[in-house]
């Protein structure tokens, strides 16, 4: 396990990535198969970038994963496009977890990103679209915040278990979401945040247990994961107000561009630094 102790249990946008990296234990003499396994949405599979393969977050991470490795020699991907934290569970975390317990192979790192498929197709649809602070828009988001806090739990937690049974040290490593409206002065903006944050605008855990309005996505992103032990990385001030020079919003497409991936890249590198 790794040296924040991953528990196993769990207490209180559009595709997966998983990534294996193959190399061989000099020291022993014998061949042993290392991973980094990465899930998530279209945020994990790369889209925006001009080139996902190696400019996405997760490549970009890869690419630093290999040189802290001495150079493994294979790069497999397995994708699946639509995901929400209630698809994921059969698309890619049965996959993932077959990976872990796999006696021959070393999971060292897990990257999860999910959660953005279940809340941001509400706010260009109706009846959000229209009036997304009505009573009409807050019901739908209320029902999606309900069924994310049930999903995204038995994700950590499978993928949680599957860690712990695997011998050796292991890191997993959650992201929360930005704003890709902030900074646009778009009427989507303010409502955005109130999906990531809830009523009082900030993620606190504390606060949320008292006050279950007060739990946006990125509060139960960092709650539920903390929860688990695992690392989260906060993508909202990565991003910040500069979604119109760091993502394609200008457009209407959502995702990151070369440099907002490189700054996510960044932060989950600082994060898995941080952690040795």
């Amino acid at each position: 396990m790794s040296s924040r102790q991953l528990r196993a249990g769990v207490s209180g946008v559009a595709v997966v990535v998983v990534v294996v990296t193959v190399g061989l234990a000099l020291a022993c003499g014998s061949e042993t198969t290392t991973h980094y396994v990465a899930l998530g949405d279209s945020i994990a599979e790369g889209r925006g970038a001009t080139d996902a393969d190696k400019l996405g977050y997760v490549a970009l991470f890869n690419e630093f994963y290999q040189e802290d490795h001495n150079g493994p020699e294979t790069l497999t991907t397995y994708q699946q496009q639509d995901e929400t934290s209630a698809s994921v569970i059969a698309n890619q975390v049965a996959n993932a977890v077959r990976v872990i317990v796999d006696d021959e192979t070393d999971v060292e790192v897990v990257t999860l990103t999910i959660g953005g498929n279940d809340f941001l197709p509400l706010v260009g649809q109706e009846p959000c679209k229209s009036n997304p602070v009505g009573p009409d828009c807050q019901a739908v988001v209320g029902a999606a915040l309900v069924g994310f806090s049930q999903n995204f739990p038995v994700v950590l937690g499978q993928i949680n278990v599957a860690l712990a049974s695997d011998p050796g040290d292991e890191r997993f490593i959650v992201t929360t979401y930005y704003n890709p409206y902030r900074g646009t002065g778009s009427p989507f903006e303010l409502p955005t945040d109130g999906i990531l944050f809830g009523t009082d605008g900030k993620i606190d855990c504390a606060a949320n247990a008292t006050d279950p309005a007060k739990a946006g996505v990125n509060d139960m992103i960092t709650c539920f994961a903390d929860g688990v032990g695992a690392t989260v990385v906060d993508l909202y001030p990565v991003i910040t107000d500069k979604a119109l020079t760091h993502t394609h919003i200008a457009t209407g497409d959502i995702h990151p561009n070369d440099d907002g991936y490189r700054l996510i890249a960044d932060a989950v590198i600082a994060a898995y630094q941080a952690g040795k």
